[in-house]
């Protein structure tokens, strides 16, 4: 099932492109245009097999079970960490639900992974009040020392201004407050960030959320520490 659906994204793509039909922005479709003409014909041979897929899945006995089931992976096992019991119930749960919708070769493999911990954590701003700041720390992100660290801040709102406050980073506390845009302008900063500021003496770093918008509920994501710099609890 999963080589066809592919299959049907790809035929879509080159249609879309080929025949100019109903084309926003060509650049947003997959140009297939290049492709030997035999591969063309072949992808377009599937062409009853993806309208019979999406005929199942949109409309047919399928239709909401994708949303159904991905809702209820989510709620039952929520975040899965590598290592953690938690992916490895949701694994188990993949397969089971994969078996009993009647996939062949259902199958996993051991791999060995690394397994970071999220433990306790906090963050509080201490002036020119107290407040208590909403956070979580970053995909493999080092912990602080016990005592945790204090520091005063730097507030950037990119990687430029970083650039030009550089005299003022080393022992602060790096906060990014990038303008949203889009979610990959956005999410450099978490990505990067640590990084960046490392290189200029930092000694942690604060993310703004990758959304246009905060209802105080934080989400994380990897981060990226590079090989060659210091790394900093982000």
């Amino acid at each position: 099932m999963k080589a066809i659906i592919i299959i049907a994204v790809a035929l879509l793509g080159c249609q879309l492109v080929l025949a100019k039909k109903n084309v926003v922005n060509a650049k947003d479709v997959i140009d297939c245009s290049m492709l030997d003409p035999d591969l063309i014909a072949e992808i377009a041979a599937h062409q009853a097999d993806v309208d019979s897929i999406i005929q199942y899945v949109l409309y047919g006995e399928h239709k909401g079970q994708t949303f159904d089931d991905l809702q209820q992976f989510v709620d039952t096992f929520g975040p899965r960490m590598s290592g953690s019991d938690a992916l490895e119930d949701a694994i188990d749960w993949i397969v089971d639900t994969a078996t009993d919708e009647g996939f062949d070769e259902v199958y996993t493999e051991d791999v060995q992974v690394l397994n970071w911990v999220r433990n306790s954590e906090s963050a509080t701003m201490l002036e020119p009040r107290v407040q208590k700041l909403n956070m979580l720390g970053l995909g493999s992100s080092i912990g602080t020392p016990e005592e945790g660290i204090t520091a005063e801040v730097v507030a950037v709102t990119s990687f430029d201004e970083l650039q030009e406050l550089a005299d003022l980073v080393p022992g602060k506390i790096v906060v990014y407050n990038q303008p949203y845009e889009n979610y990959g302008q956005s999410v450099e900063y978490r990505s990067e960030g640590a990084k960046e500021a490392a290189k200029l003496g930092a000694i942690g770093t604060l993310i703004r959320t990758a959304a246009d918008f905060s209802i105080g509920s934080p989400h994380t994501g990897q981060q990226y520490y590079g090989y060659t710099i210091e790394k900093i609890p982000t």
